[in-house]
């Protein structure tokens, strides 16, 4: 089963993040506790937390698989796809490989327990396959930023690929997010 951490400390010398870890531990707390018996689940879009620039995402496994579902839901619905236009740069913050703020930052390695506990999982997303999707998705948006550098080469199909990837991902997670809400319901 999951735990929740303990809560950040109140103390004042944490810095300016302090009182929003706080929000962010406690309402995955809230949230976990939902997910794992303690009612009825809020939809995942009601889940995702915001998540202060610099700083990682503080909750239990459960509530970073919701969340990062959420934040791929997101990263689809970005205007740019739609013209092949999305910045490479942007696309890896949300996949957690620029930046720890996004939930799918260490995602993997914080879903082991929760998949040694709960093997059914597997059979939902397989988590290796997960890892191997984030660092494709990662690989074909880095690549993206110097097609045009190196190359002269239209960034558009480089884009759209990483787009099928995000979308392959994006059906994983929202597997694995449906999974997790039904743990103990």
């Amino acid at each position: 089963g999951e735990e929740a951490r303990a809560p950040p400390s109140a103390s004042t010398s944490e810095g300016p993040g302090g009182a929003l870890r706080r929000r962010a531990w406690l309402a995955a707390s809230v949230s976990g506790g939902l997910l794992l018996g303690g009612g009825a689940a809020r939809p995942p879009a009601a889940q995702a937390l915001y998540i202060p620039e610099g700083e990682s995402f503080e909750g239990p496994p459960g509530a970073q698989a919701l969340a990062a579902n959420q934040k791929i839901v997101d990263l689809q619905a970005l205007a740019c796809w739609e013209e092949l236009k999305c910045d490479g740069d942007e696309i890896r913050r949300y996949l957690g490989t620029v930046g720890t703020s996004s939930p799918l930052f260490g995602l993997e390695k914080r879903l082991k327990p929760l998949y040694g506990d709960n093997p059914e999982l597997e059979d939902a997303c397989d988590l290796d396959e997960l890892g191997l999707l984030i660092q494709e998705s990662d690989y074909l948006a880095y690549s993206s930023i110097f097609s045009m550098g190196s190359g002269g080469k239209d960034p558009k199909p480089i884009v759209a690929d990483c787009k099928t990837v995000v979308d392959k991902l994006g059906k994983r997670l929202q597997s694995l997010a449906q999974a997790v809400q039904k743990l103990k319901a």
